[in-house]
């Protein structure tokens, strides 16, 4: 859709194009990776583009993810998986270089959020048992299936959730989601959510 020399141009290009996936390459200039990301997680018109960061080193990968993006790669990526990264990227996953992963999660996680347990009280139940299906890894398609819903009332359920929990991403639903307790690592509860 564009391509952008500098940071000031990619942000211009986001509002104007509204792409599904900004990619960001803080390899080749000193670009500073949390910073450009919080800037273009605030373009979207209705919801804020997935952003993939080439990184150098751990602490810009880190800095991305805490300002929302979706996905971090290292600089000696190969073209396949770029290309793989940013198709994972566009479905509504996170990718996170194999290498950087148990650090990167580490000191998101330790520092991500300060838990609003009021924010949490004033989600609804359907709200929270979408947050619960998101935190699993569900896809809005899959979510619309399993609770019976339009896939459009699962967009507008998610967007509420983020809202009242004051999060800037999907991404970060799903690290909250597992900060607070909401879900537990291991195998999904065999029981459907409440309808």
């Amino acid at each position: 859709m564009g391509e952008a020399s500098n940071a000031r141009e990619a942000i211009r290009q986001t509002t104007a194009l509204t792409p599904d996936v900004v990619v960001v390459d803080a390899l080749a200039q000193s670009i500073d990776a949390g910073d450009v990301t919080t800037k273009l997680m605030a373009c979207g018109p209705r919801r804020p583009p997935r952003v993939l960061i080439l990184v150098n080193v751990g602490d810009q990968g880190r800095d991305a993810l805490r300002a929302g993006a979706t996905g971090v790669l290292s600089k000696d990526v190969t073209s396949d998986e770029f290309i793989s990264a940013i198709r994972i990227v566009a479905a509504g996953y996170m990718v996170v270089a194999a290498q950087e992963t148990p650090s990167l999660f580490a000191a998101t996680l330790a520092d991500q959020f300060v838990l609003d347990l009021e924010a949490q009280a004033s989600l609804t139940p359907r709200e929270m048992d979408v947050l619960q299906l998101v935190a699993r890894g569900a896809t809005n398609a899959e979510i619309s299936r399993q609770l019976s819903l339009r896939e459009s009332t699962v967009k507008s359920h998610v967007q509420h959730l983020l809202t009242k929990l004051n999060l800037p991403s999907r991404v970060h639903a799903v690290i909250y989601a597992f900060r607070t307790g909401l879900v537990e690592m291991g195998v999904p509860e065999s029981n459907s959510p409440r309808r």
